[in-house]
């Protein structure tokens, strides 16, 4: 089944009603560093669960991080693939002020 979510999984639907039937809010997203190569990043949509708490808006967009107010907002350039091909989009992730320098400091 993870195969399948995996080939199938679009980042930036076509259409606006994801088959799951899970309601992901675009205006941000949450970020994760990557331990495992420190000069990459991964993103996603913010989930119901993450809006209801924050995350991503009132609270830093890092996963991990727990620090709210004085959040900055960035407009990341995103490049992934999809289907066998190359995609970007502009992505808006607000983060504080020490996971917004070490964002700036993979790129």
């Amino acid at each position: 089944m993870k195969a399948m979510q995996k080939s199938t999984h679009e980042f930036l639907p076509e259409d606006s009603a994801p088959e799951s039937g899970i309601k992901l809010f675009k205006d941000y997203a949450i970020l994760r560093f990557r331990s495992h190569n420190k000069n990459t990043i991964g993103l996603r949509w913010r989930s119901r669960k993450d809006v209801i708490s924050g995350k991503g808006k009132v609270v830093c967009a890092n996963e991990v991080c727990k620090a709210v107010g004085f959040l900055r907002s960035y407009e990341v350039p995103f490049t992934y693939m999809e289907k066998s091909k190359q995609k970007k989009a502009l992505v808006k992730i607000k983060l504080c002020k020490t996971c917004g320098k070490r964002m700036m400091a993979s790129a």
